[in-house]
């Protein structure tokens, strides 16, 4: 058995659902001397009539084989053992008797094919050439198959799908050194490479495989005939026949129905259904929403839900909604909104409610003629592109630093794409590839509108030298897929088959291949497609024919990748060539960024160098793959600048066709080119000193004698562990041309670290200058690095000012293991600055209790021209906007397109308060800002560090009622070592939430919830309980918390007071407990902090920073159920929602001293459990920190 590898196996079958049993009868009738079958002990196989019929299913694995009366063989699978899903085995049979392939050709006839189910078989019918090469083709019962080769190394591939009708005879022909199959009298095989390596005297022999995995039952029965044969005297076809790589049912249909209506300001929802020859109905409906739906029998889909106002608006009082059909799709368009690619042939349209007055075109057909000029003569122009990733939809719209780190971009997310598409023209990129990840029906709705605002925005900028076009990222379409019946399921969800992408692409072509900025070669709209090898080269065929079938011939950029060329630089050049029939462009669109990728172009060129029309070449240009992700791999490190001037330099020694950038703004990986908080524009500089020698343009000018360069280092330091940092410097005209590097580090105090001067540079070519520090330093030592430049010309010196600081975290945690990349001539100087108050400190440590205020500055500039973007823990915590842009801070985890950026009222500065979490939990909490000036120059504050207040042992328990801090619907997170989660009460309902001054979200208790926690909360000692509260209303009793026992008890009484309560150790009734209470009624809709604290014999009350009263208590209580926002009942009342007994009721009352249904209504900020009291000073200290908090206003 010789099909043994796993690996390969699971590559060929993982798309096939295989559960399979086989039967096999093969009838082998020859003209050769000798018909001897050998099994796999080498065993001559004797004589049986076939057993073409299926046996009952059996537990044990029962295979029967035997040879017929004229000497054929025949194998009959009948069951077997259940295998590992990732698992198959192999039985081969062959023929003893050797086969020269240059005397005569040979060929085996398969002329009948039985099955019984719809699982997996297949039989492999192989030439073997010598012990270790072989090809042939795998032959199953729907009378398909795929030309297969055995190579050199034992790998088994398949090489392209086949469609053959009986009886199909396969013929192996020997042409020079080459085996060529033929499918009847037509080549199959094109130039795929099937070496002939027979051994001389043995010649090669025929073999029969039976491949099977997870056995179980019945399935297949083949009937073959064998013999020798001349060469086919036919014409040869270098690829198969048109049929039997199309769908032979499909159709072109191309039609569009146009309905004109006005908007309904009335109570009644207006619908427009549309029915489908499948029984299955769409609706348009809009109200306060715009909806399209999909009905299915009893079930449905939502392909699209918008906000109305946000589509109408725009149109005054007419709605048009267009249907496109192409082929089984109908594009479902809603003014300009694309709302869905839905799975439906349409036929009838209703209008309800049937008052309302329409405009209806009727189904209008559409020529299916050529839809533009093509001059396949035409020279292709040298391009420069970026690929450019649509905003990914959010985790959260909050801001917070607790989730994997990410390098976002510091511009602003905007409707429009205006100034990205300047950034990348002044930096010499002439191409913008759209891309939203994933092809499949709901993103193509995003595809076509990031196209529209790409294309728009280009237009308004008038550039006539720029150009967008489409990327798409094809998933892989299983065979599985591929024999499925309905390639549409009942739920309406669309299989992203040929068919899918085809007339996907028909429809982006229809709306905006006309437009001036689409790029085009040759007359031909270009699209790009991610991995076009995750399909094989029919379903690209397939996709062409459907193309052609409309009247579209665009041009196709293809990226072809995988794990091979990423680690070894290398590829199987007859896998691949194929894909240069269909493909018009080539190139790899990313790799690990080992090196050896960077040397793809030349051997792209050699693989396809042998076909008639080979497809130009292009070489990619990766800034570096270091992945902003916790489990980033260093081997795939960016180097900071050194593997994207690698990537630059090998691509022009190639000369490629056009180059491609990966990419601009990748939001989850950190390889983007983009203007970012990291990078700032350094990238761009670097690309656009390389992109002048791509286009012949003259050289940068550059400052006078000053250099052009970029200084890199990592942005964190674990501790005493080495740091590099890198100088790279671009000639220019007006620059300087020779000089010295000088750096300086010191920790938070100034002390010096560390100092290197280099050599004297030259600087009139690309330098750089490497230092590595051994960075023999914590943070105990110092909580960040201060790195000082200098460069010292022959002419000119020059101090650089606001370079970003290292910062100083520990070995558990996981920082941002990316770069920055400084671009030294565009900082600003020393009068212009940013800076970031973190609880009013602006460099070095700040305290807090988990809320952090944060406010920005900007000095010596304009700040209504100048963004400033946030980063903590080098998370984006703000994008850049202007100090006025309130609504910059409210940064989502992972980008989102539809962002507003709103304007405040404050001039020069700008506040938000985050959430953090504590040092004993999460580690490290820093903030540094960054500023974009008016005239192009760059700056970074100092960083701020946020540490607790209050030592890990201190806290027993704190919760924050953001909605960021809630683990899932029904639970707040304890921000505490001791992780005492805070359980909602099934009845509560949804909790509310409202937005105070500085961003932050805090929980809304509507006067009916409550929240409970586990018994060993509280400590049973001294103690100290803070809660930030506005209460709605303060005229009747509510409970703010309450422990059984009255350990920690706080309530609003009748009449407006704030009373805690605790037990003594000795009491008596009524009254049993010790009272201490506010001087003054509290105010509805006020902002308070209480803090009570017990310290073993006094129970005192603070207000405000203010003690209010205080009373004698001794003892301790025992920790019982600990409740928020209502009465402590039972977990069986609570949870299981028991009734409230008389006994119980009376226990609440006369225990507890609080009424059963005296819930809170108002909002609740924090509430934090210290394990000892609180002083004086530091009830003060923790009021006044709060007090100058933009909540507080």
């Amino acid at each position: 058995m010789v099909y043994r590898n796993h690996h390969e196996g699971k590559c060929m079958f993982a798309a096939r659902l295989l559960t399979l049993s086989l039967l096999v009868a093969g009838l082998l009738t020859a003209q050769l001397s000798a018909q001897t079958w050998l099994d796999e002990q080498g065993k001559s196989i004797a004589a049986s009539e076939p057993q073409l019929t299926l046996q009952p299913d059996s537990e044990q694995a029962a295979i029967q084989v035997g040879t017929t009366d004229n000497a054929g063989l025949w194998l009959n699978a009948i069951a077997g053992k259940k295998l590992a899903k990732s698992n198959y085995f192999t039985n081969r049979y062959t023929l003893d008797q050797s086969i020269d392939l240059n005397k005569t050709s040979y060929q085996v006839t398969v002329d009948k094919v039985q099955t019984a189910s719809d699982e997996f078989k297949r039989t492999v019918i192989m030439f073997n050439s010598s012990d270790t090469t072989a090809c042939g083709v795998a032959i199953y019962s729907d009378q398909t198959g795929d030309l297969v080769r055995l190579d050199t190394k034992g790998q088994f591939k398949v090489r392209k799908s086949i469609k053959f009708k009986l009886p199909a005879t396969f013929t192996f022909v020997k042409e020079k050194d080459e085996v060529e199959i033929y499918l009847n009298d037509q080549q199959i095989s094109g130039k795929l490479t099937f070496p002939y390596e027979a051994d001389a005297k043995k010649g090669g022999f025929i073999s029969v495989d039976m491949q099977m995995r997870r056995v179980v039952g019945n399935g297949m029965a083949t009937s073959i005939t064998h013999g020798p044969a001349s060469k086919p005297q036919a014409k040869v076809s270098v690829t198969p026949p048109t049929d039997s790589l199309a769908n032979p049912n499909f159709k072109p249909v191309h039609r569009v129905r146009t309905l004109t209506l006005p908007v309904d300001n009335g109570n009644a929802r207006p619908k427009v259904t549309f029915d489908s020859t499948s029984d299955s109905h769409f609706e348009i409906e809009w109200s306060g929403y715009i909806t399209l739906r999909g009905r299915f029998g009893e079930k449905s889909k939502t392909y699209a839900k918008y906000p109305a106002d946000q589509i109408l608006k725009r149109h005054g009082d007419q709605i048009q909604i267009q249907l496109t059909q192409l082929g089984p799709f109908c594009f479902v368009r809603f003014n300009e909104q694309l709302l869905g690619m839905v799975p439906c042939d349409a036929t009838d349209v209703t209008i309800a409610p049937t008052s309302v007055k329409v405009n209806d075109t009727g189904w209008q057909a559409v020529g299916l003629t050529q839809r533009h000029q093509v001059d396949r003569q035409q020279a292709i122009p040298k391009v420069a592109m970026q690929n450019v990733l649509g905003w990914l939809p959010p985790d959260t719209f909050l801001p917070s630093l607790i989730n994997a780190t990410h390098d976002f971009p510091v511009t602003p997310p905007v409707d429009n794409v205006h100034r990205d598409v300047r950034l990348m023209h002044e930096t010499g990129w002439n191409v913008a590839a759209v891309d939203f990840t994933f092809f499949a029906d709901y993103r193509v709705v995003r595809q076509y509108h990031m196209l529209r605002e790409w294309l728009n925005a280009t237009a308004d900028e008038k550039l006539d030298d720029f150009y967008i076009c489409p990327f798409l990222e094809v998933g892989t379409y299983s065979k599985q897929a591929q024999k499925s019946k309905d390639k549409i399921n009942k739920e309406g969800r669309v299989e992203v088959d040929a068919s899918f992408t085809a007339h996907a692409m028909i429809y982006l072509m229809e709306q905006y291949a006309n437009h001036p900025n689409w790029l085009k070669f040759q007359g031909r709209p270009v699209f790009g497609i991610y991995r076009v090898n995750h399909n094989d080269p029919a379903y690209w065929l397939e996709v062409r024919d459907i193309l052609a079938a409309y009247g579209w011939d665009p041009f196709i950029f293809g990226d072809l990748g995988s794990i091979q060329t990423a680690i070894y630089g290398t590829f199987d050049y007859d896998e691949w060539r194929p894909y240069g029939k269909t493909i018009d462009a080539i190139y790899t669109f990313s790799a690990s960024l080992l090196e050896v990728s960077l040397d793809l172009p030349p051997k792209f060129r050699e693989c396809f160098a042998p076909l008639k029309n080979p497809p130009v070449i292009g070489a990619t240009v990766r800034p570096g793959y270091l992945s902003a992700r916790p489990y980033n791999k260093n081997w795939i490190s960016h180097r900071g600048t050194e593997i994207v001037v690698k990537s630059w330099e090998k691509a022009l020694q190639y000369d490629p066709a056009f180059i491609h950038a990966t990419t601009w703004n990748d939001y989850n990986e950190a390889t983007q080119f983009a203007n970012s908080f990291s990078l700032s524009t350094s990238q761009l500089e670097i690309g656009k000193y390389y992109l002048n020698q791509y286009f012949n343009k003259p050289p940068l000018q550059g400052k006078t004698n000053e250099p052009h360069a970029i200084l890199s280092y990592f942005k964190v330091s674990h501790g005493n562990e080495p740091v590099r940092f890198r100088v790279l410097s671009l000639p220019t005209s007006q620059g300087a041309k020779k000089g010295q590097w000088q750096i300086t580090l010191t920790d938070d105090q100034g002390k010096q670290l560390a100092t290197a001067t280099s050599d004297t540079r030259d600087l009139t070519q690309v330098d750089t200058w490497l230092w590595q520090w051994d960075g023999k330093v914590t943070k105990k030592q110092t909580r960040t690095v201060k790195v000082k430049l200098q460069f010292i010309g022959e002419k000119a010196r020059k101090t650089y000012h606001h370079i970003p600081d290292i910062a100083m975290i520990d070995g558990n945690m996981y920082g941002d293991e990316l770069y920055y990349l400084v671009p030294l001539h565009k900082l600003a100087s020393a009068d212009k600055s940013v800076t970031i108050q973190v609880n009013g400190v602006t460099d070095g440590v700040a305290k807090h209790e988990s809320l952090v205020d944060l406010k920005l500055q900007v000095h010596g500039a304009d700040p209504e021209k100048t963004h400033v973007s946030v980063a903590g823990n080098s998370n984006l915590v703000r994008f850049a906007g202007t100090l006025k842009e309130e609504g910059a801070w409210r940064v989502p985890s992972f980008g989102y397109h539809g962002v507003d950026i709103t304007e405040g009222s404050i001039l020069n500065a700008s506040t938000m308060v985050d959430v953090r979490q504590d040092d004993w939990a999460e580690g490290n909490n820093y903030y540094i800002a960054q500023a974009q000036f008016d005239d192009g120059t760059v700056a970074w504050s100092p960083t701020v560090y946020a540490l607790p207040e209050y030592a890990a042992e201190d806290v027993s328990a704190q919760w924050v009622f953001s909605p960021r801090y809630k683990q899932d619907a029904t639970k707040f997170i304890d921000r505490t070592q001791r992780q005492m989660p805070l359980d909602a009460a099934p009845s509560n309902g949804k909790v509310d939430y409202v937005l105070l001054p500085g961003q932050l979200d805090v929980m809304h208790l509507n006067g009916r919830q409550r929240f409970y926690t586990e018994l060993t909360a509280l400590p049973v000692g001294p103690m100290a309980m803070e809660v930030v509260f506005r209460p709605d209303v303060v005229n009747r009793e509510q409970i703010l918390c309450v422990q059984r026992g009255s350990q920690a008890t706080l309530i609003i009484d009748t009449q407006g007071y704030l009373v805690a309560r605790r037990l003594p150790q000795e009491r008596v009734h009524p009254n049993p407990s010790v009272e201490v209470r506010s001087r003054q009624p509290l105010k509805a809709n006020e902002l308070y902090q209480v803090i009570v604290v017990y310290d073993g014999s006094q129970l005192k009350l603070y207000l405000n920073g203010q003690l209010e009263s205080q009373a004698p208590c001794f003892g301790r209580r025992s920790t019982e159920m600990f409740v928020i926002g209502g009465p402590a009942l039972p977990r069986s009342v609570i949870v299981d929602k028991d009734t409230i007994s008389p006994a119980l009721k009376t226990v609440i009352r006369e225990i507890d001293g609080v009424h059963e249904k005296s819930f809170y209504k108002g909002l609740l900020v924090r509430l934090t459990l210290m394990s000892r009291p609180l002083s004086v000073d530091e009830v003060y200290t923790s009021f006044q920190r709060l007090a100058s908090s933009r909540i507080w206003q």
